[in-house]
């Protein structure tokens, strides 16, 4: 199996990418299961954005991990972030943890490839979720890259959809091997 986080800020067009990565994985008959973003079904009472809670990012963190433990074990596994960018939301509110550290190093290594969507201000708009604040994207943003960096993650650039695709079908080559 090749599971592929599709990871960045919010407002960035990851959900959009998902999508089209989906369906044309679809359309070269590759079995495809999708795990959709974790932060739009918080439980009432739990607040995302700038004003979340370690409780909300808790939440978060481990109900994605059970969700990617529950996606079926198709070919390919397209992640609608992964466990690292969510982690920088926590990191913001409350500067991380030695535990989630420990857990989210730990979970990394089950994704085949990490793709970073970068930040294009045509995507942020109010949808009445998520935070049209500009500030706080980049902020969300450069904590990511530099948990990526320190932690020495391999993860590529997303550029196009020709592109993903591409990289998951050599993985795929490659599993073959």
């Amino acid at each position: 199996m090749i599971k592929v986080g599709v990871i960045g800020t919010h407002g960035t067009g990851k959900t959009v990418i998902c999508h089209e990565l989906v369906s044309e994985l679809g359309k070269l008959s590759i079995p495809v299961d999708y795990v959709g973003e974790t932060a739009r079904e918080v439980p009432n009472g739990l607040v995302i954005n700038e004003g979340t809670t370690r409780e909300t990012q808790e939440w978060i963190l481990h109900t994605q991990i059970a969700k990617e433990l529950a996606a079926k074990r198709e070919a390919v596994v397209i992640c609608d972030r992964a466990t690292i960018d969510n982690y920088a939301y926590l990191q913001r509110q409350s500067g991380g943890n030695l535990i989630y550290d420990a857990m989210i190093r730990h979970h990394l290594p089950s994704y085949s490839l990490l793709l970073k969507v970068p930040i294009k201000p045509e995507y942020l708009t109010a949808d009445g979720v998520r935070s049209i604040n500009r500030f706080f994207q980049a902020e969300i943003d450069s904590i990511l890259e530099k948990t990526l960096t320190e932690w020495n993650v391999p993860f590529t650039h997303y550029t196009t959809k020709e592109d993903a695709i591409d990289r998951i079908m050599n993985l795929l080559e490659e599993q073959k091997k």
